[in-house]
């Protein structure tokens, strides 16, 4: 039977979890088990960030203003779904298109993925082409997870946000 909006067979991640954050730590709460694990955030720069990625670790960033944060994650950890850490603003956005942003665009938009190619030539151009959350000055307040099962972006406050 195919996979229809109507008949879609939806698989649950190999491991469920709940996050939560303060200012500087990630909890991660395993829900199958109970077990609960913090993940202290240290303050890094766009430098100590980019070379994290490249170097294939998993990681979580949290931009607030600024100031970055980061911490070496399991990659395991997803995003998607967590309402609990934040919602993410770009959905409800009038600016969400990939016009210029004198009308009305986002840049982050019009970014590609980064996507890790054993035959890319030139991947720090690529990773820096990339959407990251380091990247964009209009971002407040955001988190990104990557390098992981499930890469995600979550921006909490935007400078350029329009409600619908």
């Amino acid at each position: 039977m195919a996979n229809t909006p109507l008949n879609y067979n939806w698989q649950a991640p190999k491991t469920l979890l709940t996050l939560s954050l303060d200012d500087t730590t990630l909890y991660v709460k395993r829900n199958a088990t109970g077990k609960k694990t913090e993940y202290p955030l240290s303050p890094v720069t766009t430098s100590d960030v980019l070379v994290s990625r490249l170097s294939g670790k998993t990681g979580i960033v949290l931009k607030v203003g600024k100031l970055l944060y980061f911490s070496e994650i399991p990659k395991d950890i997803h995003l998607v779904g967590q309402t609990q850490i934040g919602r993410h603003l770009c959905s409800n956005c009038q600016n969400m298109s990939a016009a210029a942003d004198c009308d009305g665009g986002c840049a982050k938009v019009r970014d590609p993925n980064f996507i890790r190619k054993n035959d890319y030539v030139d991947i720090l151009s690529k990773m820096i082409a990339s959407k990251r959350v380091e990247k964009y000055d209009f971002v407040l307040d955001g988190i990104e997870v990557f390098n992981s099962e499930q890469d995600a972006l979550l921006i909490r406050r935007c400078a350029n946000y329009l409600a619908y």
